[in-house]
């Protein structure tokens, strides 16, 4: 038994502000995930389980799905 493959990209971006602080600099990023939005599998488990009223155990593939596309962003001040 295989599990599929995916290829997920990320961008990320920083720009350096250019503020005059007494000490430090800011800094404004964004990060976008899951960029094209892939419909993917996180984790793929096979284990046996079973139901109360089955009378033997079956094989199943079990997953937790990938993140959806997601926008992250901010300020970071590095002092």
């Amino acid at each position: 038994m295989t599990s599929p493959s995916w290829i997920v990209c990320d961008w990320t971006q920083r720009y350096r502000l250019p503020v005059a602080l007494p000490s430090g600099s800011l800094e404004a990023f964004y990060f976008v995930q899951n960029l094209f939005d892939t419909d993917w599998e996180q984790a793929i488990f096979a284990f046996q389980s079973r139901l109360r009223t089955e009378s033997s155990g079956v094989t199943g593939i079990h997953f937790v799905p990938g993140n959806p596309r997601t926008f992250i962003g901010g300020v970071a001040w590095y002092f």
